[in-house]
């Protein structure tokens, strides 16, 4: 058995505990799982609560107190456990484990910066330690446990963890909304619409600070305006000085924001939205992160380029991630061979 290998379900039956170089348990309470005490984790933000994907209704959820309230009525593998990343041992060197955590949460922050630094920087300007604690279902944290076991990945566990609940977050959060057909819309239009909206204003003539600026620069004016609503409603205003008043507030709405200038900041309108928030994007990014940080660190390498155990290792992570890889039914192999053929994309190659 290697050295990086356990018997996770021994291992929780047992309450030993997982460390870096040795086998031998070092002590009971590192990383101990236990039932919840639930109110502070609606208060701490640095707690991560596991989602998953309702197929009945179509969007993602966490699980949390609204699905465990009866415990009695919920099998007990099933049940929301509390997971510590990062916990330093009541017992042993503090200066190992701080090295240690602080070795795993700087392989984060190098390897998967830029695909996360989004979410990151506007969440909390700081890639590391995003999340400490983690919500999760125990039969589920097990079987990612077993995963990480299975590749022989123990020593860079709370990097995956959390790796994985952050990619998670991301695509529940962001990448989901963005994704349906009619956002992803705004996304990808929102610069055109913008440079109508500066047309617009322009028109009416409400942008003038002055009267010698009206008068040496005239504009056409505004007669009416039509608004269309989802049910195919269609509402005039033809009473050109109300119609005026919609566009004079949308200006001064602009005007009031950082720049107090409507124009540089109406122009900054399509960069709210963010290119990296698209799904075929970050799923390359995150990829591309999983292999590098696997090949410059030797780990899971062989004489290979893409190592067949190394692809379908990141298919296992991006799956736990809500990243399907493939179809449910597909083999571990398989879904391999898809991470495979987008690596290959990535870096400009052809399948062969």
């Amino acid at each position: 058995m290697s050295k990086w290998r356990i018997n996770v379900n021994e291992y929780y039956t047992n309450k030993s505990s997982i460390v870096v170089k040795k086998e031998k348990p070092e002590s009971k309470s590192f990383n101990k799982s236990k039932e919840i005490d639930w109110l502070p984790h609606y208060l701490h933000p640095e707690i991560y609560h596991w989602r998953y994907f309702s197929k009945d209704i179509g969007h993602y959820y966490q699980y949390s107190l609204d699905e465990t309230h009866n415990l009695e009525e919920i099998p007990q593998d099933e049940r929301c456990i509390e997971v510590q990343l990062f916990k330093y041992p009541d017992n042993g060197s503090m200066a190992f484990y701080e090295e240690y955590n602080k070795w795993q949460e700087n392989l984060i922050g190098d390897y998967f910066h830029k695909a996360l630094e989004d979410w990151a920087f506007h969440k909390r300007a700081n890639l590391k330690e995003l999340f400490t604690i983690l919500i999760i279902p125990k039969n589920l944290y097990y079987k990612i446990l077993n995963k990480i076991n299975e590749f022989e990945l123990l020593h860079i566990r709370d990097l995956i963890l959390e790796t994985i609940a952050i990619t998670q977050y991301i695509i529940s959060d962001q990448i989901w909304f963005w994704n349906n057909p009619e956002n992803r819309k705004l996304m990808i239009t929102a610069q055109t619409e913008m440079e109508k909206a500066v047309k617009v204003i322009e028109l009416s003539g409400v942008h003038h600070r002055s009267l010698e600026s009206a008068i040496n620069n005239p504009s056409p004016g505004l007669s009416s305006i039509t608004f269309k609503f989802n049910d195919k409603t269609t509402v005039k205003i033809e009473h050109k000085w109300l119609a005026k008043e919609f566009v004079l507030n949308f200006v001064r709405y602009y005007d009031s924001l950082i720049a107090k200038d409507w124009r540089i900041d109406l122009a900054k309108y399509p960069e709210s939205f963010g290119n990296s928030f698209l799904k075929d994007s970050f799923e390359k990014q995150i990829i591309h992160a999983y292999y590098t940080l696997f090949t410059e660190n030797q780990w899971l390498v062989s004489k290979s380029k893409y190592p067949s155990t190394m692809m379908q290792c990141i298919g296992c992570f991006l799956e736990f991630s809500l990243i399907p890889v493939g179809q449910p039914h597909y083999t571990q192999a398989r879904k391999g061979k898809n991470v495979l053929e987008l690596l290959r994309q990535i870096n400009g190659e052809n399948k062969g």
